[in-house]
């Protein structure tokens, strides 16, 4: 691996440890809502896939969707972590798909659910342009 390459992997590697952790959560906490807007890019979409619909939303809809799941208590204390990733790089274009387990807590025996986020990173000028997760 060279230089720039070991370089991009550190970049992945950061970028993905912050997702992670500002979605995750002690229990009578919340998200990283602050933390969680300097990730995404402005009209970044999110796609949520579930037996029951497929959910297309900007950044303030899905956390007043998260929101409402927390006045209701169907979470207490999230935490989601990153158990592989496949990243492929197409010119500019970096495309990741990141399978994840979530639990109540870090400490947790079981997972609630695994799944896989997708992500598309676009670099412009030597800057990372946010652009789907």
């Amino acid at each position: 691996m060279n230089h720039a390459e070991a370089s991009t992997k550190a970049q992945l590697d950061e970028l993905m440890r912050l997702f992670y952790e500002v979605i995750s959560f002690e229990e009578g906490g919340t998200p990283d809502w602050k933390s969680m807007e300097g990730l995404f890019a402005k009209n970044a979409r999110i796609t949520r896939i579930t037996p029951e619909a497929i959910d297309y939303m900007d950044l303030a809809a899905f956390r007043s969707m998260a929101e409402e799941l927390l006045e209701v208590g169907a979470f207490t204390g999230f935490h989601e972590r990153e158990v592989a990733r496949r990243a492929d790089r197409f010119g500019n274009v970096m495309h990741v798909a990141s399978a994840y387990e979530t639990k109540i807590s870090p400490s947790a025996l079981d997972y609630i659910e695994r799944g896989v986020n997708s992500r598309s990173e676009e670099r412009r000028v030597g800057k990372e342009c946010r652009s789907r997760w």
